[in-house]
Formats: C-alpha cells, sequence, structure tokens
C-alpha cells in the first residue's frame, strides 16, 4: 500500500444518497439566491404552499396531496399556523419531477431581470469581466460565476466554453461580471 493514499469506503443506502444529492442541489440554490440578494429559500412548506407552486407530479388537491405524503412516507414537521397546528413538508420528500421544478424556479432569474438581459438597451452591451474595472477578491476565494458554471457543466458535459459563456449572461445576477470565454475555458480545464 502506498504511504500517501488512505482508502476510504463509505456505505450509504440508495435513498439516503438521493436525500443527500437534494439537500446539495438545494444549498446551491440556495448560495444563487444569496447572490441575487434575496431572502425567500425556505426547507419546510405547508400543503398550502405546496398546492400554490403546481409543482409537476404533486397532487392538486389537499387530500391528494396529504394522501400521497402519507403513503411516501414524506418527512413532516408541525408548525403552529393560522387555526392552529398544521403539517409542513420537507422539500427533499417531494417527487423528483416536482422537486426539480422547484429548484429551476429558485435558480432561474426572474422575467424581469432575463428581459433586461436580453435587451440592454439601444447602442448599449453588457460588458464582459475583462474590460470592467477588476474586482479584488480573497486569494482563496473562487469567482461568482464559478458555481452556475459548474451547474451547467453537470447538466451538459458537451458544452462549449462559447455557449457556457451565452448560458451565464442569463442566468447570472447584474451584480455579477461575465467572465470571458478564456476564463470559462481555465475554469473548465480545471473541472473537468
Amino acid at each position: 500500500m502506498d504511504d500517501d493514499v488512505l482508502p476510504l469506503e463509505v456505505t450509504v443506502a440508495a435513498e439516503e444518497w438521493s436525500r443527500l444529492n437534494m439537500r446539495v442541489r438545494y444549498l446551491e440554490a440556495a448560495l444563487v439566491q444569496a447572490y441575487r440578494g434575496q431572502r425567500q429559500l425556505r426547507e419546510w412548506f405547508s400543503a398550502s404552499d405546496l398546492l400554490a407552486l403546481q409543482l409537476p407530479t404533486v397532487p392538486t388537491s389537499r387530500r391528494g396531496l396529504l394522501r400521497r405524503a402519507h403513503m411516501e412516507h414524506w418527512e413532516t414537521r408541525t408548525a403552529e399556523g393560522r387555526g392552529g397546528e398544521r403539517f409542513e413538508f420537507h422539500f427533499s420528500s417531494l417527487p423528483r419531477h416536482a422537486f426539480a421544478e422547484l429548484i429551476r424556479r429558485i435558480v432561474a432569474p426572474s422575467e424581469h431581470q432575463a428581459q433586461e438581459r436580453r435587451e440592454p438597451g439601444p447602442g448599449v452591451a453588457r460588458q464582459s469581466a475583462a474590460v470592467q474595472p477588476p474586482r479584488v477578491l480573497p486569494e482563496n476565494a473562487e469567482p461568482p460565476w464559478l458555481l452556475p458554471l459548474m451547474r451547467l457543466l453537470r447538466s451538459d458535459a458537451h458544452l462549449s466554453p462559447e455557449e457556457a459563456c451565452r448560458r451565464l449572461s442569463v442566468s447570472l445576477p447584474p451584480s455579477v461580471p461575465l467572465p470571458t470565454p478564456e476564463e470559462v475555458l481555465t475554469a473548465f480545464n480545471r473541472l473537468r
């Protein structure tokens, strides 16, 4: 055995592994919201909240929702609400397609932000990070566009640097400067 290598193995049940992956995706969404200065991320949702969200594969009636949550053993807690106690459901208990849609809504820029980026105005183009004044980051800090880039790579492993820049220009908050294709290429090489 090589002295520099410490082999470690951990056995994790598939259900637990799935929940852990959902938590990681939710935390990534929380980081995106933090970059945008939003404070809307919640872990627990009442039946009314879930019905209002109209997520795919979630029943559209309160009775159907409660029945499915009971049958699938969704993680619940009791919380005080108007009229007494109510059940709240943890995001990690949602069906896969409903969870994916919830994350998409959290991470996707608002329609207003997306419209501003598509149409910056007559004769005005969004500047890339190369022509903006350089931001001074701590030595060990990663650029704020790196996490969204990692999510793009996870969804499409064959993404080109130019296409990644195009997609980032729509999804990054206005306060985050766009990376240059060279910066994206450097990040690609480091991440792949």
